[in-house]
C-alpha cells in the first residue's frame, strides 16, 4: 500500500512539473516570437531618427520591459567644455626655425654662427730663393770717408817705416786739397784738373806772377809737390779697402818712388765714394814744405 502511495505521489509531482513547463513555454512564446531563418537573414531596415527615438522609450509588454538597443539610436553628445585658452586672445603663431648647422668637426661648438671650414693644412714647403731675389738684398753701406783717409795714411806710413823712411806728417789744410782732388777724379780721372784746388781754397804759397812780368790773372797758389791717384770697386770693411789702396800704391814703382821718398815729409789723403759706379777714388798729396798746416 505504501508503495502505491509513493508512486501516486511521484506521478502527481511529475504531472505538476510537466504542467509548469508547458506554462513557461507559452509565456516564452508570447515574449519573443520565433522568427524564421529568412527574417533573421534579412538586412536591418534603416530607421529614421524619429522612429529610433520613439523606440528608445521603454514599454511594458506582458509583464516584461523591452528596451531598444542604444547603439542604434543617434548619440546626443554634449558640447565639450570651453577651452580656457580659447577665451584669451589668439597669439600669433611663432615659427620655429631649425637651428643653423654647426661645424661638427669642432668639439663643443655650440655657437649659432659657424666659421667656414679651413682648407686642409698643407705641409709648408720652403720657397727656394732665386738668384734674382738674392740680388735684391741691399749691399752694406760704404765706410766713412774720414775713416778711410786715416787708415790709408796709417798704412802708407807703416810701409815707409818698413823701408827706412821717416813717417810723414798729416797736414789738415792739405787734406782739404786732397779731398777736393778726389771728388774731381770721379768725372776727370787725370792729373790735369780743370780747377786747381789750391787756388779755390787759397791754400799754400801764393806765387805773384806780376813780380816776374806776368799778368795778375796768372798768379796762383802752390800747396804740394806731387800727387798719387787711384780708383777701384773694392769691397769689404774700411780696413780691407784701405789696405788694398795702400798695397796698390806700394806695388806701383812709379807711385811708390815719391810716396816713400824721405824728401817729402808732409802728406795728406783724400777719399770719396761714387754710389753710381760703386767705386772708391783716392788722392795722396805729398809736400816738401809745410804750406800753412
Amino acid at each position: 500500500m505504501k508503495t502505491r502511495k509513493i508512486l501516486a505521489l511521484l506521478l502527481i509531482a511529475a504531472l505538476l512539473t510537466l504542467a509548469g513547463c508547458k506554462a513557461a513555454v507559452k509565456t516564452a512564446d508570447r515574449q519573443t516570437p520565433v522568427s524564421s531563418d529568412t527574417e533573421s537573414a534579412a538586412p536591418p531596415t534603416t530607421r529614421k531618427p524619429t522612429e529610433e527615438k520613439k523606440e528608445s522609450v521603454s514599454a511594458q509588454t506582458d509583464g516584461f520591459i523591452k528596451t531598444a538597443d542604444k547603439s542604434e539610436a543617434p548619440m546626443e553628445t554634449e558640447a565639450p567644455p570651453p577651452d580656457e585658452t580659447a577665451s584669451t586672445a589668439t597669439e600669433p603663431t611663432k615659427t620655429v626655425e631649425p637651428p643653423e648647422e654647426t661645424d661638427s668637426s669642432v668639439p663643443g661648438n655650440t655657437s649659432v654662427e659657424t666659421e667656414p671650414k679651413s682648407p686642409e693644412a698643407q705641409p709648408v714647403v720652403p720657397k727656394p730663393v732665386s738668384p734674382v731675389e738674392e740680388s735684391k738684398t741691399e749691399p752694406p753701406a760704404p765706410p766713412s770717408t774720414v775713416v778711410m783717409e786715416q787708415l790709408v795714411a796709417q798704412y802708407i806710413n807703416q810701409f815707409r817705416l818698413a823701408q827706412g823712411s821717416a813717417s810723414t806728417i798729416i797736414l789738415p789744410g792739405l787734406t782739404e786739397v786732397a779731398r777736393y782732388r778726389a771728388k774731381q777724379l770721379v768725372t776727370n780721372f787725370s792729373h790735369d784738373s780743370d780747377v786747381d784746388p789750391c787756388n779755390v781754397l787759397q791754400y799754400g804759397k801764393f806765387i805773384d806772377m806780376t813780380l816776374y812780368g806776368g799778368k795778375e790773372s796768372d798768379s796762383y797758389y802752390r800747396g804740394y809737390n806731387r800727387e798719387a791717384i787711384c780708383k777701384g770697386n773694392w769691397g769689404g770693411t774700411a780696413d780691407e779697402i784701405a789696405r788694398n789702396i795702400a798695397d796698390g800704391f806700394r806695388n806701383s814703382a812709379s807711385h811708390w818712388s815719391y810716396l816713400s821718398s824721405s824728401e817729402y815729409l808732409y802728406m795728406a789723403v783724400g777719399c770719396t765714394y761714387d754710389e753710381a759706379t760703386c767705386k772708391w777714388y783716392c788722392c795722396i798729396c805729398v809736400s816738401a814744405e809745410n804750406y800753412g798746416g
